[in-house]
């Protein structure tokens, strides 16, 4: 048996494992909660689903395709899943519910009846009651569609579908003088319509920057042509059930999906505002290389708040190539300016213009020269270079750079009196190593100093607690025998604390002392270390930047 159905006994598809731990649109998780599964066909051959789906609010085709995959990525071994759904209640008016599953009823009729797509033209109907009002071409074709039982086929999916029976009743009208001609141009458009011939004509070279002519405007790319007048980006504000849009493509993103298809994300500008869009390519229906960045497009569908990005989305059903309308800006001015102060997309923050773009509109204003002032880069030179000898403009190669002030302090913290006249303490410190959050103090040995003479010294060994890396006694010559039996970091450093008291300290490389006295006083005095202390590193390499270096001994000697 190559098909057979499923009836789950009007569950919700809640109840399939995990589907609510996806990452799902708010209008697919509504779709999840609230659709009623009336019946599933399994094809054993292909393994497709097709699912019946009651709904009480309209869908969104780009939430029906995105729950479709969802649906793939929790079951296993299902190649396709279609949704066949069905509007029951009276949320939505018959004639809205009729429009919502027409194309799908008419599709799976015309797998029985192909030739019947000649006769009913563009599918012009209108809801009269609860009857069905459909144009076709002439008697001949009410005739033709009459014996094979049309009408009533297709009033009977019509009626499944919005849950209320409604007749279809045939109107002849006026066929063209050549009846052969309308039928072959109707195959034309459908040919034209489709994705597949949309990617192997002029609009996929057009994309991959091949040669060839550019696709026209009308030409569609997904879903039925449109025939609305587009509204401006700046009023659409809100969620809404259908929204038509134009706009410029500025950026394209395709992100391959596990169950095969494909997520196209584009963003679109129609000059007052710009909105992302997300539409799934499916592998039998391509549209990737329908359209580039550059490209103008005209969108139908719904905008809803994507719960990932927090913005309003739109969600294509219908997409086709719209016309650019631009006002082409001139300038006329006897006297061309120059642009002195130009950041491109290479300078953070700042642009989003590529120089290319850039250089030739100025050449196209006339313009004799421009100068690139990007922060901290100069990335775009190349660019700018090429563009500027290919249009004849003179380059200005700049920068805004950053001023650096490289100078540790001589002077940290503050005292009050005259320099002179304080009173100092000169330390220095030995070390188990370079880091105050890791090592420890072995020795602090210190000399106080008034009036340019010594008046007292102040020297100790410190316990650290731990062993000396062989490293730190190679470097300062003390060992585990010497500090042994001296006082601990606590002790030994509140000694020392005292004997500063107010006095400025100084130290060669202070920061590195400091960093220990500030870090163990925390530490082991829980209180802050706060004293203004002299750099004499700082110092010397201000008053001799001449010398070689400036170790203390260097320093001395000179």
């Amino acid at each position: 048996m190559p098909e057979y159905r499923i009836d789950p006994q009007n569950r919700t598809l809640t109840s399939i494992p995990g589907i609510l731990e996806r990452q799902l649109s708010a209008e697919a998780v509504k779709i999840i909660r609230e659709g009623v599964l009336d019946y599933i066909l399994v094809d054993s051959t292909s393994s497709a689903w097709t699912i019946q789906l009651v709904l009480e609010e309209e869908a969104a085709p780009a939430s029906l395709d995105e729950l479709a995959a969802a649906i793939r990525e929790c079951l296993t071994g299902i190649s396709a899943i279609t949704f066949w759904p069905c509007y029951r209640g009276e949320k939505i008016p018959l004639e809205r519910r009729v429009a919502l599953v027409w194309d799908q009823c008419v599709k799976c009729l015309m797998q029985d009846l192909p030739g019947a797509l000649g006769w009913i033209g563009e599918q012009h109907w209108v809801c009269d009651g609860m009857t069905i009002k459909l144009d076709v071409s002439g008697e001949l074709g009410a005739n033709w569609l009459n014996t094979r039982g049309f009408p009533e086929r297709l009033a009977d999916l019509l009626s499944k579908s919005v849950g209320t029976d409604v007749v279809v009743s045939l109107q002849p009208v006026n066929p063209p003088e050549d009846i052969g001609k309308m039928i072959a141009q109707q195959i034309m458009d459908d040919i034209q319509s489709s994705q597949i011939g949309n990617a192997k004509n002029g609009a996929g070279a057009h994309a991959n920057g091949k040669k060839g002519k550019a696709p026209e405007a009308g030409t569609v790319i997904l879903g039925r042509k449109i025939s609305g007048e587009p509204m401006k980006l700046q009023d659409v504000i809100d969620e809404e059930k259908q929204v038509i849009v134009s706009g410029e493509v500025f950026s394209k993103d395709v992100r391959d999906l596990r169950t095969g298809r494909k997520l196209i994300t584009f963003e679109i500008t129609d000059g007052t505002d710009s909105i992302a869009a997300k539409v799934f390519e499916e592998p039998k229906r391509p549209i990737n290389d329908a359209f580039a960045v550059g490209d103008f497009l005209i969108c139908r569908g719904s905008a809803q708040f994507d719960r990932f990005t927090n913005e309003l989305t739109l969600m294509p059903n219908d997409i086709m190539r719209g016309q650019m309308e631009k006002e082409e800006r001139v300038d006329v001015s006897p006297e061309k300016r120059v642009e002195l102060h130009l950041h491109t997309q290479m300078s953070a923050m700042d642009a989003l213009c590529d120089v290319k773009q850039v250089v030739s509109q100025a050449a196209a204003w006339g313009q004799p020269a421009i100068a690139i002032t990007d922060h901290g880069v100069v990335q775009s030179f190349p660019d700018a270079y090429d563009a500027g000898k290919k249009h004849g403009i003179k380059i200005i190669f700049g920068m805004e750079g950053y001023m650096v002030d490289d100078q540790s302090m001589i002077v940290s913290g503050e005292a009050d009196g005259l320099f002179q006249e304080q009173e100092f303490v000169a330390f220095d410190l030995e070390t188990t190593g370079l880091s105050y959050m890791t090592d420890e103090i072995i020795e602090i040995g210190a000399v106080r100093i008034k009036d340019g003479a010594i008046k007292d010294y102040f020297t100790t060994f410190v316990d650290p607690g731990m062993s000396i890396p062989e490293e730190s006694t190679r470097i300062t010559g003390i060992t585990n025998e010497m500090v042994a039996g001296a006082p601990e970091t606590a002790a030994a450093l509140d000694k020392f604390l005292k004997f500063a008291g107010n006095a400025v300290l100084i130290a060669h490389n202070a920061e590195f002392d400091m960093g220990f006295i500030r870090a163990k006083t925390a530490r082991y005095l829980n209180r802050a270390a706060q004293s203004t202390y002299v750099d004499t590193l700082a110092l010397a390499r201000t008053l001799w930047p001449h010398l070689r270096n400036h170790k203390l001994d260097t320093v001395a000697a000179h």
